[in-house]
């Protein structure tokens, strides 16, 4: 492992993982409060820097897509005011045969392309209706309608645990470090 220094601390040179503080670095074993509160002392200052990186980047992301939102609405605008009429000039473009069917479904330029396929009916059911559909459905067609359960493990009964199918994780006590936020 070859370890390569950037702003005081080291890094494996072909992972990019951390390896350890330059300098100003605890050693040895953690048997004093004094040594605890200096190691978390270390765990609260690596997390705020996670946390002011994250933050950093949350904000950036922000800009970003506020940026995006704006450009989008010229799309969307233009899509509003040309996309009709030029699907329409691009599609008598495409070549055709004798019967005038279509030869070619794609329209190219040097900025972008216009595509025609045909898209199979598809049905769906209308926003708010799902129960009434299911009803009727279930009168009609019941085939249509599709029934799902699942367990639910806090109202198994206690002779579960002995069954095969079940797998039991014993409780234990799981410790969590908590560093800063």
């Amino acid at each position: 492992m070859n370890l390569i220094e950037i702003a005081g601390s080291y890094y494996d040179e072909e992972t990019g993982e951390y390896a350890g503080p330059v300098k100003n670095w605890f050693e040895g074993p953690v048997d004093s409060e004094e040594k605890a509160y200096v190691v978390m002392r270390l765990f609260l200052e690596a997390q705020t820097e996670v946390d002011a990186t994250q933050a950093q980047m949350n904000a950036v992301v922000a800009n970003c897509e506020r940026m995006v939102k704006q450009k989008q609405s010229k799309v969307d605008w233009l899509q509003l005011k040309y996309k009709t009429q030029l699907a329409e000039w691009a599609k008598g473009q495409l070549p055709r045969d004798k019967d005038g069917i279509l030869k070619k479904k794609t329209w190219i330029c040097p900025y972008g392309s216009w595509s025609w396929r045909k898209v199979k009916e598809t049905v769906k059911v209308k926003d708010g209706l799902a129960d009434q559909a299911i009803a009727w459905l279930e009168n009609y067609a019941p085939d249509a309608v599709k029934v799902t359960k699942s367990i639910l493990v806090s109202q198994l009964p206690p002779e579960a645990k002995q069954n095969d199918m079940f797998e039991v994780i014993p409780e234990r006590e799981v410790a969590t470090l908590k560093a800063g936020g």
